[in-house]
């Protein structure tokens, strides 16, 4: 897997929403039931919010350690359009296994 998943609103792996398989396993889900990672920014005010073209989402982990010269650093999704962006599984095992294989991702460039 290559990071970031999205860059410049273009994927870098095949875009599983369109063949109807899991981001991680490449599996069809069972009963067509996906479990959608989702995220980006909104414009709004106190009453509504809507998708914005004049916004660019992203996600990323950042180490914050203002005691050494330690960094860390890895965009997950980023200048995604509309501000929005979403990543499919087949199950909550996946889920699981995308999120550990975010971290140890994250742990190489500490």
């Amino acid at each position: 897997m290559k990071f970031p998943l999205i860059k410049n609103n273009k994927p870098y792996w095949k875009p599983a929403i369109k063949n109807g398989k899991c981001i991680l396993c490449g599996e069809k889900p069972k009963h067509g039931v996906f479990i959608a990672l989702m995220g980006g920014t909104l414009e709004g005010n106190k009453n509504s919010a809507s998708i914005s073209s004049n916004l660019i989402g992203f996600l990323s982990l950042n180490l914050h350690d203002h005691n050494s010269d330690k960094l860390g650093y890895l965009n997950i999704a980023d200048n995604t359009s509309n501000g929005q962006f979403e990543f499919y599984f087949c199950s909550s095992k996946c889920l699981r296994k995308f999120f550990n294989k975010i971290v140890d991702e994250f742990e190489k460039t500490l």
